[in-house]
C-alpha cells in the first residue's frame, strides 16, 4: 500500500477516485479547486452542486463519472458538516470514505479539502479509518462474486497537505500502516470460531508472533500455574476440555527508563456463563469475550517498531468458561495468587476471576504501572452504549493521560468512579469478598473487586464490552471485532515514553512536579 504527498489538484494518473472533502457553508467558494474542477465540466459541475443543493452537509454526496475529463474514474464531493475539530471526527469520516470506497471497490483515492488544507495533526485518524473500513472477515467463507472484494488500498494520494507539514506527516505513515496490521490482526483473532480459537490457539499464535517480532515469550500450562497458585484463573479454566493458556510477552529494551508497564488481557476465548449458564442470545457473540486479551496481543507486536525505551509486559490469561462435571460452583470459596479470598455467587462473572490472578502476577513482576484490558461488564454498556469504554483507575495522573491518548486518536473513552460507598455490595459472609456486586453500578463494582489485587501499585482498568465487537455493521465498520484500544494504549505507551525521556533529561519547566512513576513532568 502507498500513501503519498501531491500538490492541490495534482491527481496522479490512474486513481479511481478523488474524494473532494467539502466543509458546510452558504455556499461552495466560486474560487479554488471547485472552480477548476468546474472548469474541466464546462460549468456543468456547479450547475450540478446547485441543482442538488449540495451545501457540504455532513452525509451529503455527489459522485460524477469524470469520463475523461479527469485523470481520475471518479469524482466524489463528500460533506463534512460545520467542523472537522477533533480526530474522532476526521476518524470517522475516514471510516465512512473507506467504507464507500469498499463497496464501489475503489483501490486507490487521492483526497483534498476545498477550504482548507488536509490538518496533519488528524492525518493519522483518518488514514486509519480508511484502511480500518476496508476489512473483511471471509477466510471460512465460500467465494460468492456478489460479495465485494476484499483488496483493500493499493494507493491512497494526500492533496494539499502543506509543505512544511510533510515531514511530520510522512514520518507518521509508517505507524499508520503498522497500527493497521496490528488492528486487523487483533480483529482476525476475535472473529475467529471459538471452537478454532482456543487457548492453545491463541497461545500458538502470540508465540509465532514474538518469534517474527523479537519479542521473548512463555506459555505457561495448568500445571505450571497450579504450581504459582493461580486458583482463580484455574476455577474459571476447570469446567473445559481445552487446557488453559498463560500467555507471558516481554519487550525489553537494551537500556530501559521510565515506568515498568504491564499490560493484562482478558483471555476468555468462549463464555458460556458456566454453570450461571447464559442464555443463546447472549452467547451468541462470546467469542468475542477475549477481545481484551487480543488488544494486548496486538500492541505488543507494535512495540519493536516504535524503539521505546519503556520495559513493556503483556499477560493474557487464556481459557473457556464452561459448564460441566469439573465447573467451579456458586458458593465456592477461592484463592488466587495473591490477595483476598473470593466467594463465588455467580460463574458468569469470570473475567474478574482470571485478571485478579493476572494482575496479582504483574505485581510480582515488579510492574510499576498495570494496565488492564477487558470485554468485563454489560453494566458498562448500559451505561456508556456501544462506542464508548469505561475507564477506572486508582491514580489521577495515569488516567488523565489515557484520556488524552485516546482524544489523539478518536477513539472514545470515558472515566467512571470507584465509589467506595458500593464496596458493601461485594461484602461476603464466609469469604473476603464477593465475585460480584450485583446488578446495581456493575461496572463499578467489577472495578472495585480488581482493585483489591493491585494493592497501592498505580492501575487502569479499561472495560471495552462496548466497543470491542459490534453484532451488526455501522459508521464505517462492519459486523464482528473492532480492534478498538489498540491505538490509544499504542499512544499512552509513546507519550508515557516521551515523558519518560523528558525526565531523564532533566528538561523540566518551572512550577511542574514530576510524575513519581516515572511518567514525565505533569
Amino acid at each position: 500500500m502507498e500513501i503519498t504527498f501531491h500538490n492541490e489538484l495534482d491527481i496522479p494518473g490512474g486513481t479511481d477516485a478523488f474524494v473532494l472533502l467539502c466543509s458546510q457553508a452558504e455556499g461552495l467558494p466560486e474560487e479554488g479547486a471547485i472552480a477548476k474542477l468546474d472548469e474541466s465540466f464546462d460549468g456543468r459541475l456547479s450547475a450540478l452542486v446547485q441543482r442538488k443543493g449540495f451545501k457540504g452537509k455532513k452525509g451529503q454526496e455527489i459522485v460524477l463519472c469524470t469520463l475523461g475529463r479527469l485523470d481520475c474514474t471518479e469524482l466524489c464531493l463528500v460533506g463534512t458538516g460545520k467542523e472537522l475539530a477533533s480526530a474522532a471526527d476526521w476518524l470517522l469520516l475516514g471510516r465512512s470514505i473507506g467504507s464507500k470506497a469498499a463497496r464501489a471497490t475503489w483501490s486507490s483515492v487521492a483526497l483534498q479539502a476545498v477550504r482548507e488544507s488536509l490538518d496533519p495533526r488528524f492525518l493519522e485518524p483518518l488514514l486509519r479509518g480508511l484502511l480500518e473500513a476496508r476489512y473483511r472477515f471471509r477466510k471460512h467463507a465460500s467465494a460468492d462474486e456478489e460479495d465485494p472484494p476484499d483488496s483493500g488500498f493499493e494507493a491512497i494520494r494526500l492533496l494539499g497537505v502543506p509543505e512544511a507539514a510533510r515531514s511530520d506527516s510522512e514520518s507518521s505513515l509508517s505507524l499508520v500502516r503498522e497500527m493497521y496490521e496490528a488492528v486487523s490482526w487483533c480483529r482476525d483473532l476475535v472473529n475467529e470460531p471459538p471452537s478454532r480459537c482456543t487457548p492453545t490457539y491463541l497461545a500458538a499464535e502470540s508465540d509465532k508472533m514474538a518469534r517474527e517480532r523479537g519479542l521473548e515469550s512463555k506459555v505457561l500450562g495448568r500445571e505450571a500455574c497450579e504450581a504459582l497458585g493461580m486458583g482463580l484463573f484455574l476455577a474459571v479454566a476447570r469446567g473445559s476440555a481445552e487446557p488453559p493458556a498463560f500467555i507471558h510477552l516481554s519487550s525489553l529494551p537494551t537500556y530501559s527508563r521510565g515506568p515498568k508497564v504491564v499490560l493484562v488481557g482478558k483471555g476468555i476465548t468462549f463464555d458460556s456463563g458456566g454453570l450461571s449458564l447464559k442464555t443463546a442470545e447472549g452467547m451468541k457473540e462470546m467469542k468475542s469475550d477475549m477481545a481484551g486479551g487480543a488488544t494486548v496481543l496486538a500492541v505488543m507486536s507494535l512495540l519493536p517498531s516504535l524503539g521505546l525505551s519503556l520495559e513493556v509486559h503483556g499477560l493474557v490469561p487464556a481459557c473457556e468458561n464452561m459448564p460441566s462435571d469439573r465447573s467451579y460452583k456458586l458458593g465456592d470459596v477461592l484463592r488466587g495468587l495473591d490477595g483476598p479470598s473470593v466467594e463465588v455467587v455467580n460463574t458468569d462473572a469470570e473475567g474478574r476471576l482470571v485478571l485478579a490472578d493476572g494482575l496479582a502476577y504483574a505485581r510480582r513482576l515488579g510492574g510499576t504501572v498495570l494496565i488492564d484490558v477487558a470485554t468485563l461488564t454489560g453494566a458498562c454498556v448500559v451505561a456508556l452504549g456501544e462506542h464508548t469504554a469505561g475507564l477506572f483507575g486508582n491514580d489521577d495522573i495515569l488516567a488523565r493521560t489515557m484520556l488524552e491518548s485516546a482524544t489523539k486518536t478518536g477513539e472514545s473513552l470515558f472515566r467512571l468512579p470507584l465509589s467506595s460507598e458500593l464496596d458493601e455490595q461485594l461484602k461476603s459472609p464466609v469469604a473476603d469478598c464477593k465475585n460480584s456486586g450485583g446488578r446495581w453500578g456493575g461496572a463499578i463494582t467489577a472495578a472495585l473487586f480488581l482493585k483489591r489485587f493491585v494493592k497501592d501499585t498505580p492501575w487502569l482498568h479499561l472495560d471495552i464490552a462496548g466497543p470491542a465487537y459490534r453484532d451488526k455493521g455501522g459508521g464505517g465498520l462492519g459486523q464482528g471485532a473492532t480492534g478498538f484500544g489498540v491505538a490509544t494504549l499504542t499512544r499512552f505507551l509513546l507519550d508515557l515514553d516521551r515523558s519518560s525521556q523528558t525526565v531523564e533529561s532533566g528538561a523540566s519547566t518551572q512550577g511542574e512536579t514530576r510524575d513519581p512513576r516515572g511518567g514525565g513532568a505533569r
